[in-house]
């Protein structure tokens, strides 16, 4: 089951609770866990627990570590989503069992040399033991909410590795290209 609010988590939650740990080794194990169908999944507007910036900045850092940019730059993208009450850039967060478990942001200006391409789905991220049971996809269906809410027409994205999943999901492909030295596609999604 998947909540969609923007609510915090209710009090009596640890720090522990809200995922506020420092990211776990990837054990061969993890790869393997079975989903579970029986946690929900709450999907939560960063506005809402701000405290986890920290957290998404090192998995950012950790995940997709580009030369140039640093944690605090991470931090400080994440910090834009925190100025408005609502628009863009949003960051959404998910929790699974009351633990922070993913992340997702619509945002603008991802590629300097494609400003005609705007506003960008990136920073998809579900930790590694929580893959495989809905959450990405939850992530996914709450950030086309929040575009369509805004009365965005079109969305874009950047993909070094989910090629074909976006293909199963009816995003249509630009381009592919060399970004920050890897292969990537380049896909846009009418809404």
């Amino acid at each position: 089951m998947t909540i969609y609010d923007k609510k915090p988590l209710p009090d009596g939650v640890s720090a522990a609770g809200r995922g506020l740990q420092p990211r776990p080794a990837i054990r061969r194990s993890d790869k393997k866990m079975k989903p579970d169908t029986e946690t929900e999944i709450r999907i939560a507007d960063i506005r809402n627990c701000p405290e986890v910036i920290p957290v998404l900045a090192q998995w950012f850092e950790d995940e997709f570590g580009y030369e140039d940019v640093t944690k605090e730059d991470e931090t400080s993208w994440l910090e834009q989503s925190l100025q408005t009450d609502e628009g863009l850039p949003t960051t959404l967060v998910a929790y699974a069992g009351g633990i922070l478990v993913g992340t997702a942001r619509i945002f603008t200006d991802e590629m300097d040399d494609r400003p005609q391409y705007n506003p960008w789905f990136g920073y998809w991220f579900v930790l590694p033991s929580h893959r495989k049971q809905g959450i990405g996809t939850a992530l996914d269906q709450a950030r086309l909410k929040a575009a369509k809410k805004e009365k965005i027409g079109r969305v874009y994205l950047c993909t070094h590795t989910q090629k074909a999943y976006r293909f199963k999901r009816d995003w249509r492909l630009i381009e592919e290209r060399i970004y920050y030295g890897h292969d990537a596609a380049v896909f846009y999604k009418d809404l």
